[in-house]
């Protein structure tokens, strides 16, 4: 039996398929992975003091640290930021998560510039904005470091928003010009771009007066149905104009169809 000195003393060592169980004589058991295995000379009746088994220990927290990153990068590409997350999330302290990804970086395993890159591709096909870019990849863990790097041109970002106006106007076409115009600039800025570029774009909205009489019947008589549940007369038709020019339908417009509506019921 191993002194208070010496640590401890090794009974067994059995080799697993994902890792090794090593037994000592006092019959406690430390399970290290192959990797920690592989770093040592260990083997039946062999003593370890407490330096050595506080390495092996060492060593193996790594190892096990280092093999969970794996496990993540098999699965996605990831930024440093998160695999540090993931890490610590498990239990990881600070000097052992900066030793593993350390050798992630040194392996080029995790490269945010190269995530950023790749990352680009992806929102040019997306049709992103600037500022949803920047969002998305802070969000990702991309440090504003690297995100001061990046720069956008006004003409590719106005192109890129421009490119997207056929569905959106698609997209609202049952709305009345006014508010389709809007829908189309909210939608802009929602997807990243400035608000100048929004600005310009929904300016640029086509208006199809047959459609948008269209919409005005349509809007005229779902509002009016609603609303004379509860309304007659006068205050009926004002509640109507009211919520028709919220919707951005003319008023001239409007009044037309009530006297039509009101012919209809005389």
């Amino acid at each position: 039996m191993a002194s208070k000195l010496t640590g401890k003393k090794i009974r067994k060592v059995r080799v697993c398929k994902n890792k090794v169980v090593i037994t000592f004589t006092d019959k406690t058991k430390m399970d290290i992975s192959q990797d920690t295995y592989a770093s040592f000379y260990l083997f039946d009746g062999k003593e370890l003091s407490y330096e050595e088994l506080k390495e092996i220990k060492e060593v193996n927290s790594i190892s096990a640290l280092l093999n969970i990153a794996l496990g993540i990068i098999k699965k996605s590409v990831i930024t440093e930021k998160k695999i540090k997350e993931k890490l610590y999330a498990k239990g990881g302290d600070k000097k052992k998560i900066e030793l593993v990804v350390k050798t992630l970086k040194e392996n080029n395993l995790i490269d945010d510039i190269a995530y950023i890159q790749d990352f680009l591709i992806y929102a040019e096909e997306k049709k992103m904005g600037q500022f949803k870019i920047v969002d998305e990849l802070r969000k990702r863990g991309i440090d504003d470091k690297n995100l001061k790097g990046l720069s956008f041109k006004e003409t590719k970002e106005f192109d890129k928003a421009k490119s997207l106006l056929p569905s959106l106007e698609r997209r609202y076409s049952k709305y009345s010009f006014i508010e389709k115009k809007q829908h189309i600039y909210a939608n802009l800025v929602s997807h990243g771009f400035t608000s100048e570029i929004a600005s310009k774009i929904s300016s640029l909205a086509k208006q199809d007066l047959k459609a948008e009489k269209n919409v005005l019947a349509n809007d005229f008589d779902k509002t009016y149905k609603r609303l004379s549940t509860k309304f007659e007369g006068k205050e009926l038709y004002d509640k109507v104009i009211k919520s028709l020019l919220q919707k951005g339908h003319k008023y001239s417009d409007i009044r037309k169809k009530i006297e039509e509506k009101a012919n209809e019921t005389n």
